[in-house]
């Protein structure tokens, strides 16, 4: 741990090259978490600034490269997916990852990866449907993992398919399709999205049993 904290600020000095060089050096994000952000001087995304210590999240698909490691633990640093903005931690931040779910990552990555691949399919034939369902209103902030099939984008942040973002208290969420106890929507966003905030038209799948208790939105 104490050789570790030492990369910190002398990131050209590493010790136990050799080691990192017989690990696999990057490793892809299989899921968006919290990490612990080690930067000594901070790092700034586009609208937020992580001091050290601090806490943001990283992204799935994003890239780790090793840059140091003890037996416990692996000083990474981070290759955002796309701009962060919000809670979303930029390319160039430095944590630390147990060893242990270090050396999972990449497998776990490739087996969502595949997943995603066909639920991909799912969703596009879900958009084949002429009719669509009821519109609700969601009753808070929530975070949602978006499956657009191209890039969305809000005036900060953009979000690939599996990308993370909130939607918020009074977005109306328009019932696209069904499948298996769940359902595709679509969310309309009732202000200016900032931050991560989910932009208009954004998608995700939402749990029937929950998507059925809303509150049905109704023209006035």
């Amino acid at each position: 741990m104490t050789k570790i904290l030492g990369t910190l600020t002398q990131l050209s000095k590493l010790e136990h090259q050799s080691a990192i060089q017989s690990r696999l050096n990057t490793v892809r994000v299989p899921a968006s978490q919290w990490v612990t952000v080690l930067n000594p001087d901070g790092i700034r995304s586009q609208n937020h600034t992580f001091r050290f210590h601090s806490h943001g999240i990283i992204e799935f698909g994003g890239g780790l490269t090793v840059l140091d490691q003890d037996e416990h633990q692996v000083l990474v640093r981070y290759e955002a997916p796309a701009p962060a903005a919000g809670t979303a931690v930029p390319s160039g931040t430095m944590f630390l990852l147990p060893l242990e779910e270090f050396d999972q990552m990449n497998a776990a990555y490739y087996r969502i990866k595949a997943d995603i691949a066909i639920e991909q399919a799912l969703v596009a034939n879900l958009l084949t449907a002429k009719e669509r369902g009821s519109i609700r209103i969601q009753p808070g902030s929530q975070r949602v993992d978006t499956c657009n099939l191209c890039t969305i984008r809000s005036k900060y942040s953009s979000y690939e398919y599996g990308a993370s973002a909130v939607i918020h208290a009074g977005d109306l969420l328009q019932e696209i399709g069904r499948h298996e106890g769940r359902v595709l929507v679509e969310c309309t966003t009732t202000t200016e999205p900032t931050g991560t905030s989910a932009p208009n038209g954004t998608l995700f799948f939402m749990e029937e049993s929950v998507f059925d208790t809303l509150e049905l939105h109704t023209e006035n």
